[in-house]
């Protein structure tokens, strides 16, 4: 009996230092994937600052082009079409812009709480496995209290029995 209540004991024990493990592991893991997080995160925010350039050049282009068609057909600078083509053209432009960047700008927002999320958890995976594995370790010391307890009645009552 007393060799089996030590085998339970050794298996309390290895299954909370198991679970203590577990929790390193998944802390490691969560910092990897915050790592991960802080990284897309960054690339949105450059995305986004690519896209207002590339978009600014674009429009540079289109408005070069609007002014060179007009200027080879011999039309009016001035003319009120061919403003109202330039606005209309840089409004569809900063529109165009502002939704593809506010796009990227999400993005950087969700990986950010997601990085945020991944740190916290990294942060408590330890302790929370070490509070599962108070149980374990409970366990095997009940095992180890009752392979050492003594058969029969208490000390202090030898004399009442």
């Amino acid at each position: 009996m007393i060799p089996l209540l030590f085998a339970a004991a050794a298996g309390s024990v290895a299954k909370g230092a198991s679970t203590i493990f577990g929790g390193v592991a998944e802390s490691r893991a969560n910092k990897a994937r915050a790592l991960g997080a802080q990284i897309e995160r960054d690339m949105a925010l450059l995305r986004g600052k690519q896209i207002g350039e590339r978009s600014r050049e674009d429009l540079q282009t289109a408005l070069g082009n609007i002014d060179a068609i007009r200027s080879a057909r011999g039309a009016n600078l001035d003319s009120q079409t061919g403003q109202l083509i330039e606005k209309r053209t840089i409004k569809d432009s900063y529109r165009d812009q502002a939704v593809a960047t506010l796009s990227e700008l999400t993005r950087a927002g969700a990986a950010e709480q997601a990085r945020r999320g991944y740190r916290t958890a990294a942060r408590w995976s330890v302790p929370m496995a070490a509070i599962g594995a108070a149980g374990d370790f409970a366990s095997a010391g009940a095992y180890g209290k009752l392979a050492f307890a003594r058969n029969g009645p208490p000390r202090d009552l030898d004399g009442l029995y």
